[in-house]
């Protein structure tokens, strides 16, 4: 940010920190210890590649001096394939049909211009092989 700040660059960047899918458990991590996942189980079978909430729902923080109110917060569902969407849209750039969803409306504060996803739909193939859909409120889950 200090880098930002003393290039003139700071009020026209849009800063974003997020994860790719929970605590892992290689590496020598200790995620329950940590407790990583918080407010979600951070144990085995609860992180990175499962489909439970400690495995796919990650926290995201954005920082957009003018653009984004600090200190606001958003309930609104993204997956990281609508971060490809959402940068797209903020350059202009007209990207191919994919399943992502820009979630720019939200974090300029127009909620009436946020488009939802039907579904989310997650599947990894390791553990077993596991498949998370959502939809609104509810997710099933097959293991």
């Amino acid at each position: 940010v200090a880098q930002l700040k003393k290039e003139g660059i700071y009020e026209n960047t849009l800063i974003i920190f997020t994860s790719d899918n929970g605590p892992t458990f290689n590496g020598g991590t200790d995620s329950p210890w940590f407790d990583s996942a918080r407010p979600f189980k951070s144990e085995l079978g609860h992180g990175k590649g499962y489909v439970y909430e400690g495995g796919i729902r990650v926290p995201m923080i954005a920082s957009w001096p003018g653009k984004i109110a600090p200190g606001s917060t958003t309930d609104q569902p993204s997956v990281h394939y609508d971060v490809a969407a959402t940068f797209s849209e903020l350059v202009g750039f007209d990207m191919p049909d994919t399943d992502g969803i820009s979630f720019l409306p939200t974090l300029l504060r127009n909620p009436k211009e946020q488009k939802q996803h039907e579904f989310m739909y997650w599947e990894y193939p390791e553990y077993g092989g596991q498949i998370a859909i959502r939809m609104g409120h509810w997710k099933l889950i097959r293991q």
